[in-house]
């Protein structure tokens, strides 16, 4: 997610300076607000097309193109705007608070979460397992006509005919259409752009 975007949602007041990110012990830095708006600096959920891990600075991890180490703050679990110049951990213990990177330029302006490779593989499954709910569903249809079938065919004799064999399909069949449901949410979510 852009920081640009998350600011735009609280909606930034006047006087605003700063923007700190901080994790959930006394780490932090900050960031100006010019330079937080800008449409590279992005909150950070995945890195190779995987969610972030612990060790990777999961749940956020704050990425700044350019600028050094220190404030591609890890395990961002708040984001405050303040109307001061703050220094964070590094910052108070003597590093410039602008910490840009001299002759840096980056390429990458539309960051994507996915690789076109990994894009690809997620396609294919999903049209596996549409593939699969299909069959099953008309396979069900084809149970519920030997179902009936079956059924009347008890009736006329006078016997009680119990549906177990439906019940299991629709179970399984519905098991797979939460599936497809859970890989096409994913899907959806993980190929969008970061906006």
């Amino acid at each position: 997610m852009r920081v640009s975007s998350l600011l735009e949602l609280a909606g930034v007041q006047e006087g605003a300076v700063d923007v700190v990110f901080g994790d959930n012990t006394q780490y932090s830095s900050s960031l100006p607000l010019q330079v937080a708006q800008g449409p590279e600096i992005i909150m950070a959920v995945y890195a190779d097309g995987e969610t972030l891990d612990r060790e990777q600075g999961y749940p956020f991890r704050l990425v700044v193109p350019c600028w050094w180490g220190y404030k591609w703050v890890k395990f961002v679990e708040r984001v405050e705007v303040v109307s001061y110049d703050h220094l964070g951990f590094w910052e108070s213990h003597g590093y410039p608070d602008d910490a840009r990177i001299p002759d840096c330029g980056y390429t990458v302006i539309e960051p994507k979460v996915f690789s076109l490779s990994s894009q690809t593989i997620m396609f294919f499954g999903l049209v596996c397992v549409a593939a699969s709910v299909f069959l099953n569903l008309r396979a069900l249809d084809r149970q519920i006509i030997v179902e009936e079938t079956n059924m009347a065919s008890a009736v006329k004799k006078g016997r009680e005919y119990h549906f177990m064999t439906r019940k299991t399909t629709i179970k399984r069949v519905s098991s797979r259409i939460v599936s497809l449901r859970r890989i096409i949410r994913v899907a959806t979510q993980s190929t969008c752009k970061l906006t």
